[in-house]
């Protein structure tokens, strides 16, 4: 509601408004563990924390499956398949993952929402 009703403000005022919208729904298809383990570390989380997590996140494998023929197990390199669906653990790790990737970003000569 807080980005609908600043957009709303500046078109009303005959503003430019700029949008960047973000689909994050697929991250932890793609994130790479030692990546979220760091950044749980820069976020404070002592080292039997992250050793715990990392290793909950560890060991997983996958095969592929197509037309009747089955691949070999492979160690999973990416994503996060430890963490169930519908856990709170999935949304909080998400938001540490994602809690920095504004930093560095600054808006010049332009009004934020």
């Amino acid at each position: 509601m807080a980005f609908y009703n600043g957009f709303i403000a500046l078109v009303n005022k005959a503003r430019t408004a700029d949008v960047i919208y973000l689909n994050l729904c697929k991250v932890f298809d793609t994130v790479l563990r030692d990546t979220l383990v760091s950044k749980l570390e820069r976020q404070g989380f002592d080292g039997w924390t992250t050793l715990w997590i990392g290793n909950w996140l560890d060991g997983h494998t996958e095969r592929v499956v197509m037309n009747g023929s089955m691949s070999r197990c492979r160690p999973l390199m990416s994503g996060v398949p430890g963490v169930p669906q519908g856990s709170v653990t999935r949304p909080v790790l998400f938001n540490m993952f994602v809690s920095d990737m504004d930093s560095g970003m600054e808006l010049e000569g332009r009004d934020a929402i």
